[in-house]
């Protein structure tokens, strides 16, 4: 795994038990550079997921130092048969078709209409067929407790909206009556997020 580790957040009936003032914070007032900062990242992903998504692949690669493919396979090792799996931001589709090649019931959603014509591209020479849906984080289109596991692959910072949690927690299912069940999952792996 070459220390890429996913973080696992288990939701509760409040929410998601999670802290993510620890990695994401309003600059104190006079503190520009982590306005700059995150404008800047904000440009860069933008750029990214729309002039240049023919090229996120690889900008990816070249990022991670060609580890890429991965560090995205990690989640692979989170996600067990029979689950039902929601990926939020799948990019170009390569974690969300390698799902469907495990016969995983799956479904995506990326608000970039690019990484949807290049995944439904990709879809269609692989002849998979992925459930896909355009829209954002932070308003999913799909009733409360439908998956069992959420994943996020290098997110941008939507991951660490209110909304985006609440949204996450409420598309997953609830735990059973049962206090040894914990109810569904989220896996997050990427760099730049630490959510415990």
């Amino acid at each position: 795994m070459n220390g890429v580790a996913p973080n696992r957040i288990q939701p509760d009936r409040t929410g998601i038990r999670a802290n993510a003032a620890r990695t994401y914070r309003r600059p104190e007032s006079g503190d520009m550079s982590p306005n700059l900062i995150v404008l800047a990242y904000r440009w860069a992903c933008e750029r990214l997921y729309r002039d240049f998504a023919w090229a996120y692949d690889s900008v990816s690669w070249a990022v991670s130092l060609g580890r890429w493919n991965e560090w995205r396979a990690v989640a692979l090792h989170y996600v067990h048969q029979g689950e039902r799996v929601l990926e939020v931001g799948f990019g170009t589709g390569e974690l969300l078709l390698r799902l469907c090649e495990r016969n995983q019931d799956v479904v995506g959603v990326d608000s970039s209409p690019y990484m949807h014509v290049i995944t439904s591209r990709r879809a269609r020479v692989r002849c998979q067929n992925p459930g896909c849906s355009q829209a954002a984080a932070q308003f999913l289109p799909f009733r409360d407790g439908t998956f069992d596991t959420v994943v996020v692959t290098f997110p941008a910072e939507y991951i660490v909206e209110a909304n985006t949690l609440r949204e996450l927690a409420r598309v997953l299912r609830a735990g059973d009556r049962f206090p040894s069940s914990a109810g569904g999952q989220i896996i997050i792996v990427g760099l730049w997020v630490s959510i415990d």
